[in-house]
């Protein structure tokens, strides 16, 4: 089987969101930082409560609601805007490049004209799918990505790739619903 698709900064942007929402270090805990900030303005809120500061209290009650309810989207945007950097840094001279991708017997072949790369499936830790693509995790703690538009009909590499994994006995996550 041999697929064609051309990877634009959206896509090597959607696959580093995906890697940081997989790991532990970008994953906001609300539990801890929203739980210290509620826990001060109940506290604010309290002690102005008690010295007859009614209303600096119930701003102080109201502002700290609308900071736990705004502070996810916030660190996300800021996680957001920091990856955007990074992709257009790291990444920005690979834009617009076609990619073949041939898969074999064994392994599967990767290149971009000017350079190529055979991956053994055993070299494969698992292959997860999102609504938009397919990434496949190589033990170098790199990804094969492969976006669903850019192939046209996904179906048959969504099958090769579940028969690899079968084959391989590597995990097949799927995980359709997938935002950042």
């Amino acid at each position: 089987m041999n697929i064609r698709f051309i990877l634009q900064e959206e896509d090597y942007l959607q696959h580093e969101l995906f890697v940081a929402s997989e790991n532990k270090l970008f994953k906001f805990s609300p539990s801890k930082i929203l739980g210290v900030y509620l826990a001060v303005s109940a506290i604010s809120g309290y002690y102005l409560y008690t010295q007859n500061h009614l209303t600096v209290a119930l701003i102080s009650i109201v502002v700290g609601g609308a900071v736990i309810m705004a502070l996810p989207r916030l660190v996300r945007g800021y996680y957001k805007n920091e990856i955007t950097k990074y992709v257009q840094n790291t990444f920005g001279s690979c834009y617009g490049k076609e990619i073949e991708c041939e898969f074999f017997m064994d392994n599967m072949l990767m290149g971009d004209g000017e350079r190529a790369a055979t991956i053994a499936y055993n070299q494969i830790e698992n292959v997860t799918e999102t609504s938009d693509y397919f990434y496949a995790k190589i033990q170098s703690s790199s990804h094969i990505i492969i976006p669903k538009v850019g192939i046209g009909n996904a179906r048959p590499v969504k099958q090769r790739l579940l028969n690899i994994c079968e084959v391989s006995k590597i995990p097949y996550y799927e995980q359709l619903d997938w935002t950042w």
